[in-house]
């Protein structure tokens, strides 16, 4: 079966250091508030954080009650002004369980 693939792209006048910054500050997660039949975030713990970002794991409780986890499988900067990140939403329960097996971010 061919996976589901969708872009979005933004651009911002924040550094790359800035945005990654922003990224790791699980209080910030809850102001994501869903998107299509995604629910929005209301809480985000680490349940694993490594020095290099890479490999840590971030436990996701979603607005409808579900949960997921998220898994930073790559965090590098490409210049000051970029940097790319690979993460991969797994473990869903009801409902997004029935929709996907994993989502994969870049």
């Amino acid at each position: 079966m061919k996976p589901v693939s969708f872009t979005c792209t933004a651009d911002s006048t924040r550094t790359s250091q800035t945005l990654r910054e922003a990224f790791l500050d699980l209080s910030q997660w809850p102001g994501f508030t869903g998107w299509g039949p995604l629910p929005g975030i209301r809480q985000a713990n680490f349940l694993h954080r490594t020095d290099a970002v890479r490999g840590s794991r971030i436990a996701v409780i979603n607005t409808d009650g579900s949960s997921h986890v998220e898994e930073i499988l790559e965090w590098s900067e490409m210049d000051p002004r970029r940097f790319r990140w690979v993460i991969r939403l797994g473990e869903f329960t009801a409902p997004v369980r029935h929709l996907a097996r994993e989502f994969v971010e870049t």
